[in-house]
Parts: C-alpha cells; sequence; structure tokens
C-alpha cells in the first residue's frame, strides 16, 4: 500500500510540475506578445514626449533672452515661495 501512495504522490507532483511548466510558458508567451505589441507603441510615445519637451524648453529660453529682468524676478519670487513653504 505505500508503494501505491508513493507512486500516485509522484504521479500527481510530475502533473502537477508538467501543468504549472506549461501555465509559466503560456504567460512567457503572453508577456512577449505584449510586450512586442506595446513596447513599440511606448517607444513612438516617449519620443513625442521627449520632442515636445525640447520645443518648450526652447521657448522658454527664448523667452528668458528676450526679457531676462521679467524672468530673473519671476525666478526669485518662485524661489522665495519654495524656500517659505519648505521652512514650515
Amino acid at each position: 500500500m505505500a508503494k501505491e501512495s508513493i507512486h500516485e504522490i509522484n504521479s500527481t507532483t510530475d502533473y502537477a510540475a508538467d501543468k504549472s511548466k506549461n501555465e509559466i510558458d503560456d504567460l512567457r508567451a503572453q508577456v512577449k506578445e505584449l510586450t512586442d505589441k506595446y513596447g513599440s507603441y511606448a517607444q513612438d510615445k516617449l519620443t513625442g514626449v521627449k520632442d515636445t519637451v525640447q520645443q518648450n524648453i526652447g521657448d522658454v529660453e527664448k523667452q528668458i533672452r528676450d526679457k531676462p529682468v521679467q524672468a530673473t524676478l519671476i525666478a526669485a519670487g518662485v524661489g522665495f515661495l519654495v524656500g517659505a513653504l519648505l521652512t514650515r
């Protein structure tokens, strides 16, 4: 009876291991599919965001060059507000 129980336990363990391996393989395939599908989409969006940020930085730099006194006063005011908020 002990040999039958051991054989049954081994069979059950082998079945569970095979089933788990198959499920893991399926999950890996799904992750790869999602990565392939949305990876390039995310990369395209990231490139678009980078381009927009670069353009906005250029606009800010132009405004600072056009009005340096106003930009300095705004920066000082923002610095004062941030300092006041951080010291509370």
